[in-house]
């Protein structure tokens, strides 16, 4: 049986054609046996896990008797057409008696043009072309019964004014229903990625690789809720199942719980016995209600406007009930972001109420994944603990091995500490899962840049631009990857593009330098200083490190570490940085490693 999604993917340097039983690179082709292509999907479909023999028995050979040793000479087989090496793997891992890992990246296949086109900006989001979800996403994976996408809920109150609500119900069932085995759920960001659009259930379904739709409106006056809902299949249009809620806004978790479980019974598959509502341990509606507020604020990236109504909303969570542990946990993220993305807080405070809100939050739900993360963040943006860092980070993903948020945190600091293909895999896993986050996508760019792999990282940026061309950062990445190709027509467009001040200026001073024009460079850097200071510290010491002025070169980077500005570790941060490599020689490098606890 194969995959009942045939679009080609990239497995390590490979591109997989499955529909064809084709696998290509560097011009050349082979193609399969069937059985060798359906071994090698269900590795990718279960990329970074360990399969046993029997599963790969079951799901390869089944129907078929065979012995064990069909699967140790099919691998032998399989490594041998990839030019895997088994005494140092970059393909299959051999997991001694347990069974066999694909360790290579697997990502959707984007066709790369021999030069990158450089003339060709980013498309406004409404007319941006829908991607189209990888085969190996756990919709595909051989050992997932059905997938569903539940989409943004429609706030039909009368006054408009309950978008929040709608929202945070539909993001309570993914929650709910993404911790169900063997049914593949798409994360909040590629859902929500069609709200707003006139989009047809087909080409949702396609883009995000499911084969039903969840959608459904709320209706809230006073405290009466009214909540509508159908399940539709994505090929036919078909509804599958439909019904409406009547009801106190007391009841509303009990409405979560009967819409999940009908959906799951629709789709025949089980929900865990503890599989509740996130929300679920909250006393009153009123925190409830503050909470999806909250939420709502807090989604709207990178704007510091919105993340300071999120901090508001999550201290009166806390207050009204102090025993909601996702009130703590997203009061932990608010404050954090305020404390180093927007220096609306200084570091320190900011550091201490965030270690507080994630403590707390575990305190209460030792198993709630995002707790962990929150603390994973403290401890590795503010502390610069990496141990602790990737322990709880860890432990995020043994609660939920599929949560994105998890597997972008525990990429990143694979990367501040040099584990680049590691950091890779990990936001190539979480595009499985998210598959329309431009986030990741930025995260894959950044670190493909670095690495001086600049077409993968041209053709990741722009992806990530597309999918929304006013995220802060985008357009900046974007244009220094262009730079990077000998674009420089295209990578100066993209920099007036960027949404952001401070990178725009921060882009300009570094590009104008790089393409000669001192006076324009100095005039930028000028007014980087004197206006963005507090929050771009880090790019400032960058700008300085290119020019090889030294002593400006480190005295801002002693600035951006006590402002614990993000810069410093993410995505590799100020150790593998290519802008620092005229003053590494500088004893004062090997001495501010020593201070953040690198490695030389």
């Amino acid at each position: 049986m194969k995959s009942p999604d045939h679009s080609v993917i990239r497995i390590g340097a490979w591109r997989v054609d499955p529909a064809i039983d084709e696998i290509s690179k560097d011009g050349r082709s082979v193609k399969l046996e069937p059985k060798m292509m359906r071994l090698l999907m269900c590795l990718a479909a279960r990329a970074g896990e360990v399969v046993s023999v029997e599963e790969l028995l079951d799901e390869v050979w089944k129907g078929v008797v065979v012995t064990q040793d069909s699967v140790y000479h099919a691998v032998a087989a399989l490594r041998r057409v990839l030019g895997d090496d088994t005494k140092d793997p970059s393909y299959i891992v051999n997991v001694l008696r347990r069974g066999y890992r694909l360790v290579a990246p697997v990502a959707p296949w984007t066709s790369l043009p021999a030069e990158p086109q450089v003339g060709r900006s980013a498309a406004p989001a409404q007319s941006a072309p829908l991607p189209v979800a990888a085969t190996g996403s756990r919709a595909r994976a051989l050992h997932i019964v059905n997938s569903v996408a539940v989409l943004s809920f429609v706030d039909m109150s009368e006054r408009k004014d309950q978008e929040y609500f709608g929202d945070g119900l539909s993001e309570e069932l993914i929650y709910q229903l993404s911790r169900a085995p063997r049914l593949y759920v798409p994360a909040r960001t590629s859902s929500f990625y069609f709200k707003g659009r006139q989009t047809t259930i087909p080409e949702i379904g396609k883009a995000l690789g499911v084969r039903h739709v969840l959608e459904g409106s709320v209706r809230k006056s006073g405290n009466t809720l009214r909540v509508t809902v159908q399940l539709i299949r994505v090929d036919d249009g078909q509804h599958v199942w439909s019904d409406t809620f009547e009801r106190q806004l007391t009841d509303v978790f009990k409405i979560q719980d009967e819409i999940a479980n009908a959906v799951a019974q629709a789709l025949k598959v089980s929900l865990l016995a503890e599989n509740v509502p996130r929300a679920a341990t909250v006393k009153n509606t009123e925190a409830y209600t503050l909470w999806l507020q909250a939420r709502f604020y807090d989604y709207q990236l990178f704007n510091k406007e919105s993340e300071q109504k999120a901090v508001e909303y999550y201290r009166q969570v806390v207050r009204v009930d102090p025993t909601f542990a996702s009130g703590w946990e997203g009061l932990s993220r608010a404050v954090a972001e305020l404390g180093t993305r927007f220096g609306v807080m200084s570091w320190q405070p900011a550091r201490d109420e965030a270690l507080h809100a994630a403590e707390q939050a575990l305190a209460i739900d030792p198993k709630l994944p995002a707790a962990h993360i929150a603390l994973g963040k403290v401890r590795y943006i503010f502390d610069m603990d990496w141990p602790t860092a990737q322990r709880e980070f860890a432990a995020a993903r043994a609660l939920d091995s599929h949560d994105p948020y998890a597997l972008l945190w525990a990429g990143a600091l694979a990367a501040t500490l040099g584990h680049d293909d590691d950091a890779l895999q990990l936001f190539h896993q979480g595009v499985l899962q998210d598959p329309l986050s431009y986030f990741l996508y930025s995260h894959i760019a950044a670190v493909y840049y670095r690495q001086g792999r600049v077409t993968e990282s041209v053709n990741a940026a722009r992806r990530s631009v597309e999918l929304d061309p006013t995220a802060r950062g985008g357009h900046v990445l974007f244009g220094q990857a262009l730079l990077a190709a000998g674009a420089r027509d295209a990578a100066l467009e993209e920099i007036e593009r960027e949404s952001d001040d401070g990178l725009r200026e921060w882009a300009r001073a570094r590009t104008y330098w790089l393409l000669g024009q001192a006076d324009r460079a100095d005039a930028a850097l000028k007014g980087l200083e004197t206006g963005f200071a507090e929050n771009i510290a880090y790019g400032i010491a960058e700008v300085y490190a290119l020019r090889g002025n030294a002593d400006q070169a480190f005295y801002w980077l002693d600035r951006a570490y006590d402002q614990r500005n993000p810069g410093l570790t993410i995505d590799g941060g100020v150790i593998h940085d290519p802008d620092f490599e005229k003053v590494r020689h500088d004893h004062r490098y090997r001495e501010f490693l020593r201070k953040m606890k690198l490695p030389k």
